[in-house]
């Protein structure tokens, strides 16, 4: 596991909306931007992408969270908001000229999709977290919302005009005085039709199967687990975190071999590390990167990366050759770089990559 970090400052990146741009030879020229067709006309409640695929033909799937009685909804599978906020799932043309559909998402309470991915077939996986009692299930492993708050894992069919299955993903004991939550903030979709899914919880309850020999019965512990194609069975279950520590899921990625490679950060450690480039937690929070083997008999590296300041991972993705690349931001003036394109930090917080 060779490391490549670079800075970028002096600001890190706050975006509430998601625009979406293509161009081929120059990035200060595109193609499209495609915000528009999701603004509501009230100009008062906040509408957020968190997460956005492409099909293979360029069509692109985003997904967030809405508290407006008027986003717009096209070809919906629900037509209406439900409750505070709800989830919303949308598909837009390739030349970002049309809403192929848009639907909300959720029940009576709070609502949110974090991460999105599509299948081979296009159908399109959802995750993210809720607090309604009533939230959509179709098929599900779990058909009542376990503790307070719940992630949750739904398949649309291509067209959004079928929900294939939606099921609740938690535990119902509650770790005091955090009480029984589980949010869920990546997915992706393996060969099979699989759901590899990472997030949050608080409960010690939650579903296990086959774990990892880790001690996990901190506050707050990161989960990994595997659904079944279909999401009626769990395949692998694993919580990390020990007691005394704050653990955080980020993301999720596979790569061409099968294996899952994750991204966490972590407050006073406590997450295991395996042939690590940092053996240690140093800062306030630091970064926590892993990759699970394929038959999910164990981690194959799992390593922290940051300084003495706070230091956060927000997305990961994995190319050809198997190589993780995630992103996020800092405020350690001794962040490891190597190769740098900037090589010490503008600012309070910077952008970094590796």
């Amino acid at each position: 596991f060779e490391p490549i970090l670079r800075l970028l400052g002096p600001q890190p990146l706050a975006a509430r909306r998601v625009m979406a741009a293509q161009d081929d030879t120059d990035i200060n020229s595109p193609l499209f931007v495609t915000a528009p067709l999701l603004a509501p006309t009230d100009g008062i409640t906040q509408d957020i992408v968190y997460a956005i695929a492409i099909t293979p033909n360029g069509e692109m799937v985003v997904a967030g969270e809405t508290g407006s009685a008027d986003f717009p909804v096209v070809n919906a599978w629900q037509g209406s908001n439900a409750g505070n906020t709800d989830a919303f799932v949308s598909k837009i043309s390739a030349d970002g000229q049309t809403l192929l559909f848009s639907t909300y998402l959720g029940g009576i309470s709070d609502d949110v999709a974090y991460s999105v991915d599509l299948d081979a077939a296009g159908n399109i996986y959802v995750g993210g977290k809720t607090r309604s009692i009533n939230f959509p299930t179709v098929n599900a492993l779990q058909s009542t919302r376990p503790g307070t708050e719940a992630a949750f894992v739904a398949m649309f069919r291509p067209d959004g005009q079928a929900l294939q299955f939606s099921t609740y993903l938690g535990g119902d004991q509650a770790y005091p005085p955090y009480g029984a939550k589980s949010h869920l903030e990546g997915l992706v979709v393996d060969a099979t039709g699989g759901i590899y899914t990472i997030g949050t919880t608080t409960t010690p309850d939650f579903p296990l199967v086959n774990p990892l020999p880790y001690q996990a019965d901190g506050s707050s512990k990161v989960f990994v687990t595997h659904l079944a194609p279909g999401g009626q069975q769990v395949l692998f279950s694993t919580l990390l975190g020990v007691a005394g520590s704050r653990n955080y899921g980020v993301d999720i990625a596979q790569d061409d071999t099968g294996r899952a490679h994750f991204l966490a950060h972590s407050w006073e450690g406590g997450l295991p590390v395996v042939n690590p480039i940092q053996g240690s937690h140093r800062g306030a929070y630091d970064i926590y990167l892993a990759r699970l083997a394929a038959d999910h008999s164990g981690l194959e590296y799992a390593t922290y990366l940051g300084g003495l300041g706070w230091d956060y991972g927000s997305a990961l993705a994995v190319d050809a050759g198997n190589n993780a690349y995630l992103t996020g931001w800092t405020q350690s003036t001794d962040f490891p770089v190597v190769a740098a394109f900037q090589d010490h930090k503008q600012g309070y917080t910077c952008l970094l990559y590796t």
